[in-house]
């Protein structure tokens, strides 16, 4: 089957080119897990071509108001369905190829990455390639950032952004390869599953406790992305009901956990908005639903 990571491939092919290797051992270094479009479509391209790969996310701290760093809370951000390598192994790992998108060192303003990750430093260890993850073309900021200077390829999204780096730094090696992030999207918008609400209400759940459990697991094995939003008082009452159905409800709350989004915020209309369909056992919130005209179901008890 052909691959749709158009724009990853091309991004292989002219690593492979550039460093004269069919068969390099590439590592990728996202920072931020919602920042990993940027570089997933090149990730699966590289995996398709049987390719050595690392995931490897890296240590970084928020800054505080007065630029000081929250030292003692760093962040480490694991990236969902691939395998994550501990970035204790870097310096083990005999790579060809770093790609990183955190140009900015020691002078982003919000966040700090570790200086151990510092575009000086990964050049110790491989060449680097930097995927920008905002393109340039409506900037009129100049100052290209630390990571852009030492990077030995930069992959620009546009033949504009190439114009730009280059205009800076005529001998770099930049290549307009298109968006990796827009084909990441694209990606998803082409196998998006339904967003499913479930809206689970205290008395009937109570009439029926065991049937009402079965039917959330039945829902959620359906495959949809799910969403669980219990009553506020759920957890207490049953608590208060004795051992009955206390060990039932707890493997299905930690099922639910592990298989869905529970939502307890406040404001219900944010998550009637974003779903598609709704189960429900009754109360308040169907009539805020009916008022979105989507289909939903009272689930029988």
């Amino acid at each position: 089957m052909e691959s749709k990571n158009i724009i990853g491939h091309k991004i292989i092919d002219i690593i492979k080119e550039e460093l004269h290797n069919d068969n390099p051992r590439i590592a990728f270094l996202p920072y931020k897990r919602e920042m990993w479009n940027s570089m997933k479509t090149v990730y699966q391209a590289a995996v398709e071509d049987g390719l050595e790969v690392y995931v490897i996310p890296i240590v970084y701290f928020k800054r505080n108001p007065d630029m000081t760093l929250e030292k003692d809370h760093p962040r480490l951000e694991l990236i969902d369905d691939v395998e994550n390598t501990s970035f204790k192994e870097l310096p083990n790992l005999n790579l060809d190829l770093i790609f990183f998108h955190n140009p900015y060192d020691e002078f982003n303003l919000v966040t700090y990455v570790h200086n151990k990750f510092h575009s000086k430093e990964l050049k110790k260890i491989a060449p680097i390639a930097y995927i920008p993850y905002h393109g340039m073309e409506s900037t009129t900021d100049l100052i290209v950032p630390q990571g852009v200077e030492n990077a030995d390829y930069v992959f620009a999204v546009s033949e504009i952004d190439k114009k730009n780096f280059l205009n800076m730094y005529p001998d770099k090696k930049v290549f307009a390869v298109g968006s990796p992030k827009e084909e990441a999207i694209r990606q998803y918008m082409e196998n998006k599953k339904r967003i499913i609400l479930i809206v689970n209400t205290l008395v009937n759940f109570l009439k029926n406790p065991r049937l009402k459990m079965k039917q959330y697991r039945e829902i959620i094995n359906k495959g949809d992305v799910v969403i669980f939003r219990p009553h506020p008082l759920m957890d207490e009452t049953i608590s208060s009901m004795g051992t009955e159905y206390q060990e039932e409800y707890n493997a299905t709350m930690q099922f639910i956990k592990e298989n869905a989004i529970i939502d307890r915020s406040k404001d219900v209309e944010k998550v009637i908005n974003i779903a598609d369909y709704m189960y429900i056992d009754g109360g308040s919130v169907e009539e805020l639903w009916k008022q979105t005209k989507k289909p939903y179901e009272t689930l029988p008890y």
